[in-house]
């Protein structure tokens, strides 16, 4: 472990983001809404999902990422392109960690790359779970470059407050619950499946960041094999990742997707609504930018739009039986 990582915990971020709203007046401005967020709980299906009404999140939400749209603007992740108000911390040799001026939760962070790369998970788990084991009490999240990522040019991830997600404290997905077998185990790491919710996914348990990584490059080799198309097999698996740490012991959540933005996005109509999902609404909180989206949205409309943007329960399915074989 490198000095820098040793340094940089959960007291280190809270400073940091103190520090930022003591300089920063539109970091400063966006944490301080966040305290004051409306917010209200629908039901989907039998799970919970917290609405939060956050106009700061106007940018991200309608992010263009076609090449030539990301071509024609300076990456705002790279040092050079950054306000200068943006203070960083370095983690590891490759990474920094910077306050991000639109928070969705509390104490948000971006953790990016310091060269300009894609955003790809492949070789970045091991800082992935590095990041899990410094931050205690925070959850790491990544959004894959067609999954939510406004800047995939750049490679990165997220880290935020834990307690905040509906998804963690659901109690079929709790370590109260009864788990049912396997799909397949490594040493201390188990992966399990939970194909019957309306955001089907994966999920790796273990104490062990080596055995853990292991069984989630079996999950990416599956879910590439089966990409649709042969360029697809060529690109990153659709995916949205989140992650973090109770008592030692690492949780990793892999949500495999199969859109980008669900119908609604594109709408010009009434039926217009503003969701562009990410990994914090395969969570359970949904930030939309809109206040007529946060007054209007039903329980229903999430469903739609989970069922368009997720893959299916059967679909999932599959891929744990290729997984087992």
């Amino acid at each position: 472990m490198s000095e820098n990582q040793s340094l940089f915990g959960p007291r280190e971020a809270r400073f940091l983001v103190e520090e930022q709203c003591a300089c920063w007046e539109l970091a400063h401005n966006n944490i301080e809404a966040l305290d004051k967020i409306q917010t209200r709980e629908l039901s989907v299906g039998k799970e919970t999902v917290r609405l939060q009404y956050n106009p700061a999140r106007i940018l991200s939400s309608t992010a263009r990422i076609d090449e030539s749209s990301l071509q024609a603007r300076p990456c705002f992740l790279c040092a050079s392109n950054r306000p200068p108000q943006q203070m960083s911390e370095p983690f590891d040799e490759d990474y920094e960690i910077l306050v991000n001026p639109y928070p969705i939760l509390p104490y948000h962070l971006t953790i990016p790359t310091r060269a300009h790369t894609p955003q790809r998970i492949a070789r970045r788990m091991g800082s992935l779970f590095q990041l899990c084991h410094q931050l205690k009490d925070f959850v790491v999240f990544y959004n894959g470059p067609r999954c939510g990522a406004s800047a995939p040019d750049h490679a990165h991830f997220q880290a935020g407050a834990t307690g905040v997600l509906p998804m963690e404290n659901e109690p079929e997905f709790t370590k109260k619950a009864s788990f049912s077998a396997p799909v397949c185990s490594y040493q201390s790491a188990a992966l399990r499946a939970y194909p019957f919710c309306s955001r089907p996914f994966f999920e790796i348990r273990s104490t062990d960041e080596i055995a853990s990584t292991y069984l989630f490059s079996l999950v990416l080799q599956v879910l590439q094999q089966n990409a649709p198309t042969p360029e697809e097999k060529e690109e990153e698996p659709m995916m949205n990742l989140l992650a973090w740490n109770v008592k030692g012991e690492s949780i990793l959540r892999i949500f495999p997707r199969q859109r980008h933005r669900p119908a609604c996005y594109y709408a010009q109509d009434a039926g217009s609504i503003l969701l562009s999902p990410g990994a914090l609404d395969m969570g359970g909180l949904v930030a939309v930018p809109r206040k007529s989206d946060f007054e209007n949205i039903t329980g229903s409309d999430l469903e739609t739009i989970f069922s368009e943007v997720c893959i299916r329960p059967e679909q999932l399915e599959e891929l744990a039986r290729q997984l087992q074989s």
